[in-house]
């Protein structure tokens, strides 16, 4: 009788380690997942901040480093734009923050028509994007065409007090469209 009470309490204890270890494996595996998302955040971060640092813009000019756009399966397109901003040398603190607009604009395909995707004007989707960056700012946004509509070239301007401070341009090849979920 002793020996069938033994027997059953380590085979009980034996069942508590497991559930023991279990928990802990899936809490460490839960931590794990979640420290490996926060170094890929930080490694992103980091570059971004590597990229901005090795190719600062010259003292008192805002620059568009980044511009992109990709199509969603949903038929949007969708636009990120990474614009930093250098303040000049003993700037005073009105000077550390630019402020400016960005404005977006598309030429489609098949008419050589311009479509204003942000900025000013008859036709514009949507007004200017007004900027306020101290060191640099990621802007993304989407918007949507009409479905025989194709851009061919997708445009970002800068611009403050009337006057464009930077343009960059992302030429749209038509292989864009063919691997493009519709």
């Amino acid at each position: 009788q002793r020996l069938k009470e033994c027997e059953s309490f380590l085979s009980n204890q034996q069942d508590i380690d497991t559930k023991i270890s279990d928990a802990q494996t899936d809490t460490l595996t839960q931590q794990l997942s979640r420290l490996q998302t926060e170094n890929t955040q930080l490694k992103s971060d980091l570059a971004v901040y590597e990229k901005l640092s090795a190719t600062s813009a010259k003292p008192g000019e805002a620059t568009i480093r980044e511009l992109s756009i990709s199509r969603l399966p949903s038929g949007e397109y969708q636009y990120q734009v990474l614009v930093a901003y250098s303040p000049p040398q003993g700037a005073s603190s009105e000077q550390e923050v630019f402020d400016g607009t960005l404005f977006l604009s598309a030429d489609l395909a098949n008419n050589n028509q311009t479509i204003i995707i942000a900025g000013q004007g008859g036709g514009s989707m949507s007004p200017p994007i007004d900027l306020r960056i101290r060191y640099f700012q990621r802007l993304s946004g989407t918007f949507t065409l009409e479905e025989d509509q194709k851009i061919q070239l997708f445009r970002a301007r800068i611009r403050k007090n009337g006057r464009v401070i930077d343009t960059k341009t992302e030429m749209i090849p038509p292989s864009f469209y063919q691997n493009q979920s519709q």
